[in-house]
């Protein structure tokens, strides 16, 4: 097996993209290089790969704007199908676990894949009429074939 070797801004892209690289190491080359350092792992990637390519760092932007949170957190007991996603507080973390579970009757809940991709959606057409009524929709409705990108592979819900 090769040795992944260290990064460097005159790395080949291929040599880049053919090793694993940890979300945290990606983040800290974005910020060692004065690239974005939010997004996804697929995000950070494709701003280094960017980079790589020949794109000056001052012109590689975010791909999507991060919306801010509403900085008060809903507890599971605040949190209704009628909970808009974005602005409100809502994020898919224990409370939203413990409303989830309460709602389907387990008493253990598991966030799905289907739900970050929908949450993922929401954030980037910045959806606010988007509510946790839509999150139990796509859990609900039959499970359409994946399509695979960049994106897909750093879910890690079933």
């Amino acid at each position: 097996m090769t040795k992944r070797p260290d990064f460097t801004p005159n790395m080949n892209p291929m040599v880049f993209k053919r090793f694993y690289w940890y979300q945290t190491e990606l983040r800290q080359i974005c910020r060692q290089q004065g690239l974005p350092t939010t997004g996804t792992k697929a995000e950070l990637t494709t701003y280094i790969l960017t980079l790589l390519n020949g794109q000056a760092p001052q012109d590689i932007h975010p791909i999507r704007k991060l919306r801010r949170r509403s900085s008060a957190k809903l507890t599971a007991g605040q949190i209704t199908l009628d909970t808009k996603l974005l602005n409100s507080g809502f994020a898919l973390n224990n409370e939203a676990r413990s409303f989830f579970a309460h709602y389907f009757g387990v008493q253990k809940f598991s966030f799905r894949k289907a739900m970050a991709i929908k949450m993922r959606t929401v954030e980037q057409t910045a959806d606010t009429s988007a509510t946790v009524a839509d999150l139990i929709a796509v859990l609900e409705a039959p499970a359409p074939a994946t399509t695979k990108n960049a994106e897909e592979g750093t879910y890690q819900w079933e």
